[in-house]
Parts: C-alpha cells; structure tokens; sequence
C-alpha cells in the first residue's frame, strides 16, 4: 500500500511539473510575441501646423509593459534625418506645431530644442502641447522628447524656417 501511494504521489507532482512548464512556455511564447508585435515601443506622435502634417521619427527610447522593457538607442537627430532621407517641411518663423500622442505624456515633460548650430536651442511649449518653432530662418532639426509611466522616448521633425 505504501508503494502505492509513493507512486501515486511522485506522479502528481510530475503532472503538476509538467502542467507548470507548458504554462510558463505558453507565457514566454507570448511575452516574445508582443515584444516583437511592437507593443514595446512608445506612442508615435502626430505633427500639425493649420491643416498640415509634419513627419515625425522616432530617436532613442526606452519603455517597459506588461513586466517586460527594453531600452533603443539610435543615431542622433542629424544622422536620423539623413538616414530616413527626409525633406524639410517650410513653415513660417515662429509657428506652432501641435504636437498629439495617442497617450497623453506625463504633464510637463514635453521638452524640445533645435538643433540648427552647435548648441542646443530650447523652444517653448505651450500648456496645449504646441511647440515654438524658431524665429531663425533656414534648415532646423527638431528633437523633443516626453515622458510616461512606462517610459521615456525622443522624437524629431525636420523643418526649414522662412519668412511668413
């Protein structure tokens, strides 16, 4: 009777051992399946100014969900343009650009800066999330960043600034 038992016991924990291994097999397949599903990147914001749009690409980031993160870091704003072969979009000195993400940032962290010369250019944000373009007319990359619960990101648009 105690052989019995012995078995009886030795097999249930092998069937909860292997019972716990196909669902945590289950659970890595789908973990890799998100990450790779892209849901491990910050929103993509869109750019406006009256009734156009402004590309926009995404820099470095780094953003965490559902108990998985991962940290991007890409080449700098001048060489992301270049990269992407992207055209600057004219607009006037000064403009407002909206700037809309489908995941409201944390209030406050909306920052940006041009990058025209050697040193940064920090713009100003309005408290509806538009950014000041420069004054200074010619050829501007624009990065900004934000922030979230889940993480931070970079974002840049590709501008050249002319007289209204």
């Amino acid at each position: 009777m105690k052989r019995s038992k012995q078995r009886g016991v030795i097999l249930i924990v092998m069937l909860l051992w292997l019972a716990g291994m196909s669902l945590l097999a289950g659970c890595a397949w789908i973990g890799f399946a998100e990450e790779e599903g892209g849901m491990l990147k910050p929103p993509l914001p869109t750019l406006s100014w009256q009734n156009c749009s402004i590309p926009v690409l995404q820099g470095s980031y780094c953003w965490s969900e559902y108990g998985r993160g991962t940290c991007v870091d890409m080449v700098g704003p001048d060489d992301l343009v270049e990269a992407n072969k992207l055209s600057p979009v004219q607009v006037p000195a000064g403009t407002l650009v909206l700037v809309e993400f489908p995941v409201t940032p944390k209030e406050g962290t909306l920052r940006a800066a041009s990058l025209r010369t050697e040193e940064l250019e920090e713009l100003t944000i309005s408290n509806d999330n538009q950014i000041q373009l420069p004054d200074e007319e010619g050829v501007h990359v624009i990065d900004f960043s934000a922030n979230w619960e889940q993480g931070s990101a970079n974002f840049v648009m590709y501008v050249e600034i002319v007289k209204p």
